[in-house]
This record gives C-alpha cells, structure tokens and sequence, in this order.
C-alpha cells in the first residue's frame, strides 16, 4: 500500500470544480503481499504474504481534490465513482510524464483522502462521544430524580411536597435532555479523493510545481487522451485495464473531467 500524509501546502488555487495543491509530502509505503501470475494466460498459479518493513520518504508532490459536491453529481454509485477516479488518475499520470519529459519511474501516482476531510470525520467521531457522554449524563440524571420521587412516596411526605419535587424532577429531566443534540443535526462526512502525483526521489526533483502550474493543461489533454481512445472500457493506453479500474472506468473518469468544466481546444 501507498499512503500520503501532507506536511505543508505550498499553494493552492481552484481548478474547475475541483481544488489543485502543491506541497511537501511524506509517502509511507510497504509490500504486503505477492501474486504469481502465468505471462500471456495471466493465470494465477499463486500467492502469499510478506512482512517487509514500512518505506518512509519525504518529498513533494501535486494533488488534485474532487469534492464531494463533484461526486455527488454524478450518476454512478460510489463503486463507480471510485472506479472512476482510479481511471482518471492513470490518465494524469500518463500525460504528466509526457508534459514533464520525464521517465515514468520518476513520478509515483495514489489515491488518498482530503486531509481537511479527515479532520471533520475526526471532529464528527468527537462529537458523537461527547454526544454519548451527554445522553448518559441525562439518563443518571433521571435516574435519580425517579428515585428522589419514590423515595418520598414511600415516606408518605405531604402531597405539596410530592408534587414540588415531581415538579423538580420535571424540570431537571426536560434541562437535561435539551442539551443532547438532535441525531438529525449530525452532517455526514463523505469520502473526498485527492489524486497525488509525487516524485519518487526523497526532498523532490521539483516536479509538483510545474504540474501545478500546468494543472489546466494537465486536465485538457488527459481528457483528449480518454475520448479519443478507441477502447469500450479502458485500456493501458487511457485509463488503464478494465480488470484494474471497472467496466464503467473510462466512461466515470471522462464524466468527472467534464464535471471539472476543462476545455479540451482544438
């Protein structure tokens, strides 16, 4: 697996309907595993697990944000959508070499998650704990105000007193319970891809700001590239295979580009 963590953002500036950023990086990566596969059937003939240790790396890189009102736009369940931007990332990659004049081993291409949105569902997981703490707090409370009431039943107290504090109770459980916010105030966080384009060599060979320069361009002709594929369903050529990226990779991914509003010229 490949994970990215953002350290600093150096820049960032809208791009369509979507958000481009450049900035320093750091890349955790680890082999877990391995497959045999047959060369020309593509057979597996087996695999198994590895324990290597985790490769950490400093570097820069460009990234490019989908937001969830991007998403959510399209017509596609969330499978599809991920299949989508899979697609559209391998088609990035592919013309930012070509841009850069550089060797394919000398960008890295993941998928990761909005690191602002990851700090709202870290806020959301607060809140709810709190929110559990608060209804507990609510329910002690009204334990103890039942048992104050019945306390002073079975004592046969004066029914001024009784209704004083049943009354009492009343009050406190009704307090209580308006500072448990509603359930239905809660606002979904939903998943917001960054597609990371980074240099593979630690500190960076100065590619991220480039990209980010050109991120326009970048968009446009990777755009020209997945429409004027002649494959139904994707292709190492465009959006990679269909076995890696869905049926439905290609037609998501171009989908998502003209959501972006990126012309594509003559």
């Amino acid at each position: 697996y490949t994970k990215i963590t953002v350290l600093d953002t150096f820049d960032s500036a809208a791009e369509g309907g979507a958000e481009k950023s450049h900035g320093e990086v750091r890349v955790n990566t680890q082999v877990v595993g391995f497959k045999k596969i047959k060369f020309g059937t593509m057979e597996n003939v087996g695999s198994g697990v590895l324990s290597l240790p985790e490769q950490e790396m400093h570097t820069t890189a460009y990234w490019l944000t989908l937001h969830q009102t991007l998403l959510a736009a399209l017509p596609y369940n969330s499978d599809e959508r991920m299949e989508g931007v899979r697609g559209l990332a391998r088609a990035i990659e592919a013309i930012a070499t070509l841009l850069l004049m550089c060797d394919a081993r000398d960008l890295g291409v993941t998928i990761g998650e909005n690191c602002k949105n990851e700090y709202q569902k870290s806020e959301t997981r607060n809140q709810k704990s709190e929110e559990g703490s608060q209804e507990s707090e609510v329910r002690s409370q009204e334990s103890e105000a039942k048992s104050e009431s019945a306390e002073t039943e079975a004592a046969g107290a004066e029914a001024g007193i009784n209704e004083l504090r049943v009354s009492n109770f009343e009050t406190r459980a009704s307090k209580a319970q308006a500072r448990v916010p509603s359930p239905q105030s809660a606002v979904p966080v939903l998943f917001e891809p960054n597609i990371y384009l980074y240099d593979k060599y630690p500190g960076g060979v100065g590619f991220s700001e480039p990209l980010f320069r050109i991120s326009g361009e970048l968009l446009a002709n990777a755009r020209r590239l997945i429409e004027n594929c002649a494959c139904p369903s994707g292709c190492p050529s465009c959006v990679g295979p269909a076995g890696e990226v869905g049926e439905k990779g290609k037609e998501v991914a171009l989908a998502i580009l003209k959501e972006l509003s990126v012309v594509t010229g003559p």
